[in-house]
């Protein structure tokens, strides 16, 4: 009876819970309210052509489903993408409220078994939180440099970089440290964490995540091409050409305007004062 009993009940087990082999995740993040937030989620490569979904739930078994890559992609604030090339989809929460605070999982789905997923727990506070970034995406130059500015709230805490599937750059408090062509120091008297990737190439680009104490927050870095970088900046500089010659046509137009005006106002000045003399001669 015993050995039936556990054998109904790690069957039970192995239904209910996902298996986690082949996700992968953050654990914890903490966004300030009204704000968003994108919470990578990667797997593996055999999962490719597999639907993704994002749920919400302490519990695997009561996980609801809040958005789906085949649809719908988009739930009210919340919205899911998939890239099979880079094997990550990524899920948007926007304007975040104080009730959005719970146990999300990315998930994988299995026909014809046990879905496969991840947990993560997710804090939106009302003040800042005890970790935060400027902003989520970075880029920077083939053969340049990019710098994070991580900040946080606890000196004491232990200070992490990471790539996702990669390894880690720890810092102690008030340290700076170098790892190959990653460097990190941190500042405890404003209370952030500086890293710096230098020699960027094509392959740095990827999602990270800053760590201190047990909060993370991810960033995604990209490496663009000289050439790619170049039309960029040609672009935008012809946009401002652009702005520039219109108004500098405007003002031109304006300033003949204000010829013509002033002409007419002249000629309309002479007029009167030569009927003025005349009429003064008649008299």
């Amino acid at each position: 009876m015993a050995l039936t009993l556990m054998f109904f009940l790690s069957i039970l087990f192995l239904t209910v819970l996902p298996d986690a082999d082949g996700v992968y995740t953050l654990s914890k993040v903490a966004v300030q309210s009204g704000r968003s937030v994108t919470i990578p989620c990667l797997y593996d490569r055999e999962y490719e052509n597999h639907l993704k979904y994002w749920c919400h739930g302490s519990d695997w078994d009561k996980c609801e489903t809040v958005v789906r890559i085949d649809s719908p992609t988009v739930k009210g604030e919340t919205s899911i993408t998939d890239d099979p090339t880079h094997h990550v989809f990524t899920v948007t929460m926007r304007k975040l409220q104080m009730k959005d605070s719970g146990y999300y999982w990315c998930a994988v789905e299995i026909q014809g078994a046990g879905d496969k997923g991840a947990r993560l727990h997710l804090s939106v506070t009302a003040d800042t939180p005890g970790l935060w970034v400027e902003q989520q995406e970075v880029a920077g130059v083939e053969g340049g440099h990019v710098s994070v500015p991580c900040h946080y709230n606890e000196p004491s805490s232990m200070k992490k970089w990471c790539r996702i599937e990669g390894s880690c750059v720890e810092v102690n408090s008030g340290e700076s440290v170098k790892s190959g062509r990653s460097e990190m120091k941190d500042d405890r008297s404003k209370k952030v964490f500086t890293v710096t990737v230098r020699e960027l190439n094509m392959e740095d680009t990827g999602w990270y995540w800053c760590a201190a104490g047990e909060l993370q927050i991810p960033v995604h870095l990209t490496t663009t091409t000289v050439t790619t970088r170049t039309l960029w900046v040609l672009r935008h500089a012809g946009l401002v050409l652009v702005f520039l010659i219109c108004t500098a046509v405007a003002f031109w137009k304006i300033w003949q305007n204000r010829r013509v005006m002033q002409s007419r106002e002249n000629r309309r000045h002479r007029t009167l004062h030569n009927q003025n003399n005349a009429d003064v001669v008649s008299l």
